[in-house]
C-alpha cells in the first residue's frame, strides 16, 4: 500500500518597501518560508545585484535537499546491509547556467 507524504509551507514576500514590485530593479526579494512547528527560513534571490548574500536562496535549498536526501538514503542502505558508517561529509555543489538574457536554463 502506498503512503502519501504531504508537506505544507507558507511562503510570504516580505520585501514590499511601499511601492510593491513596481520597479523590477529595486524591489526587495526578501521572503520568509514557514512550516508549522519548525524554524522560519529567511530567503532572498541568488541574484547578487538585488539579493542579500547573508540569506539563503532557493538554489541553496535545492542543492541542500539533494545532498541531504543522498546522505539519508546512503546511510539507510548501509544500515540495512550491516555496513556501519561512523562519519559522513558531502561537499555538494550545484551549477546554474544562464542564457545570454540572464534566464536560468538548467541547474
Amino acid at each position: 500500500m502506498a503512503h502519501e507524504h504531504n508537506y505544507k509551507i507558507t511562503t510570504e514576500w516580505t520585501g514590499n518597501k511601499g511601492d510593491g514590485n513596481k520597479n523590477v530593479r529595486t524591489y526587495d526579494r526578501g521572503h520568509t518560508v514557514s512550516i508549522q512547528g519548525k524554524p522560519e527560513l529567511f530567503l532572498t534571490t541568488d541574484n547578487a545585484a538585488v539579493g542579500d548574500k547573508s540569506k539563503l536562496n532557493p538554489e541553496d535549498l535545492l542543492v541542500s535537499a539533494i545532498s541531504s536526501c543522498h546522505m539519508l538514503s546512503y546511510l539507510y542502505v548501509c544500515a540495512m546491509e550491516g555496513i556501519v558508517i561512523t562519519s559522513y561529509t558531502d561537499q555538494a555543489t550545484g551549477i546554474m547556467i544562464e542564457n545570454a538574457s540572464g534566464v536560468a536554463v538548467s541547474m
